[in-house]
């Protein structure tokens, strides 16, 4: 019998660069994402906070989304509505954000898409950003009925639309990581 893993569990985790999430009860460990994810959350962070100040406030990773006792994510970014502030603790963030924002590493492409998308859509959040630094693509999803469907899929030239927001983005803006000369 494998052990099942609550936030309790989570916060005696070591604080040592690793992001720590439990998806239904299951501790997954992951090692702390390269440069151009950085640059890349950093980039789009920046201009969520920006854009939405006056409605909402934009979080940067790390920070825990407890969605339930043994589902706890750490999203790359996270946006939530001035008033629905509540949800926003000293530990955590305790429910469904507006938004949540993944950028995807080599080798969480599939638990972003398949695990973490399921999870945020039977937690009720409305939309849903999957960030893709190597092709320079961003996905916009809403919740409907049976999940996430996709809105539309942005590159660069492209000007984005938030589905829960009134704002659009310039995709150009995000992707501006360049590997140093070798």
């Amino acid at each position: 019998m494998h052990k099942v893993w609550t936030y309790a569990d989570l916060r005696h985790t070591p604080d040592d660069g690793k992001r720590y999430e439990i998806f239904d009860g299951e501790l997954v460990v992951t090692p702390a994402p390269g440069i151009p994810h950085q640059v890349t959350v950093f980039e789009l962070t920046m201009r969520l906070y920006l854009r939405l100040k006056e409605i909402a406030i934009a979080y940067i990773s790390p920070v825990d989304v407890l969605l339930a006792w043994d589902r706890v994510l750490e999203p790359d970014i996270v946006v939530v509505r001035h008033e629905r502030q509540a949800i926003v603790t000293e530990r955590a963030i305790e429910g469904a954000p507006d938004l949540v924002v993944e950028v995807l590493s080599p080798r969480g492409a599939t638990r972003d898409r398949v695990r973490k998308a399921r999870l945020y859509a039977n937690s009720g959040v409305p939309e849903y950003w999957i960030v893709d630094p190597r092709a320079k693509t961003i996905e916009v999803y809403a919740l409907g009925d049976r999940g996430y469907c996709l809105d539309g899929e942005y590159a660069v030239g492209d000007w984005l639309t938030s589905v829960t927001f009134d704002f659009t983005l310039d995709v150009s803006s995000i992707f501006t990581f360049k590997a140093p000369a070798q």
